[in-house]
């Protein structure tokens, strides 16, 4: 009898009736701010999602949260994903409090997220014009960067200050992001070299230009099995040019900075 009780309850609860809220307006997004690579500027494409409880166009908001993803190199987290984490349940309703106190929430969420960090900047920053030129009202915005997010809102918010471009933000969040940069075990890297060394996605998502960023310590996968280069203490080399960029420009100094780690 116990059994069935614990069994009832447990399907009580992974059945009950959670309304999922949706956005009210859904739209892709092309940069107009390129990252040159190989001679070539390149131009970041993504989607973005309005939540509201009233707005249902751009010209409509009127106290934006902007939410920028993290990494995500199988491009398998979308708008709703990042929004339904924020809304769990019934008794776990952030999302649904900032709604109902007000908030226009909207989510960027890159078409590569495991692209060069500059462009994926460059794609935020658009959305951030794009949202300045058309709400209403004099509210400054909230930028909230998720994880390798933190890196992307801060470096678009600080170049459009460098560029004398008002981003009209009163507060950035950066949310467990690696603003020092992240640490992976070197012998993870050296254990993806020897069992995947021949091609796949594990070592696809290694060799991808946000992961070199990201990474304090380096070593890329070769294709023979053999070491690409004894750097193992080393920083890929498109680590080291953007965080020397990011110490060189500093953080974003038109608005307030505050982090939440939410880790180790």
């Amino acid at each position: 009898m116990k059994n069935h009780i614990l069994t009832l309850v447990f399907l009580t609860m992974a059945f009950s009736s959670f309304a999922q809220i949706i956005p009210k307006l859904q739209d892709s997004l092309l940069s107009t701010h390129g990252w040159e690579v190989d001679d070539t500027m390149r131009y970041a494409i993504g989607d973005y999602s309005l939540y509201s409880n009233s707005a249902t166009t751009l010209s409509q908001v009127d106290k934006p949260i902007i939410i920028a993803e993290g990494w995500d190199p199988l491009n398998q987290v979308d708008e709703q994903f990042i929004f339904d984490k924020f809304n769990r349940s019934e008794t776990n309703i952030l999302a649904q409090s900032l709604l109902d106190d007000g908030y226009d929430i909207i989510i960027l969420n890159y078409r590569d997220g495991a692209d060069y960090i500059q462009k994926n900047a460059g794609l935020l920053r658009t959305l951030i014009e794009l949202i300045n030129a058309n709400k209403t009202g004099n509210n400054e915005s909230t930028v909230v960067g998720i994880s390798m997010g933190g890196v992307v809102a801060r470096l678009a918010l600080r170049e459009m200050e460098l560029a004398n471009v008002d981003h009209k933000c009163g507060l950035f969040v950066s949310y467990d992001a690696p603003q020092k940069g992240a640490n992976l075990p070197l012998g993870y890297l050296a254990l993806i070299r020897q069992h995947d060394a021949g091609g796949g996605v594990t070592r696809d998502i290694i060799e991808r230009p946000a992961t070199k960023q990201l990474l304090n310590r380096f070593e890329s996968i070769a294709t023979d099995m053999q070491r690409a280069g004894d750097n193992n203490n080393e920083a890929d080399a498109l680590h080291t040019q953007l965080y020397n960029r990011l110490d060189e420009i500093g953080l974003p100094l038109d608005c307030r900075n505050i982090a939440v780690a939410n880790g180790t």
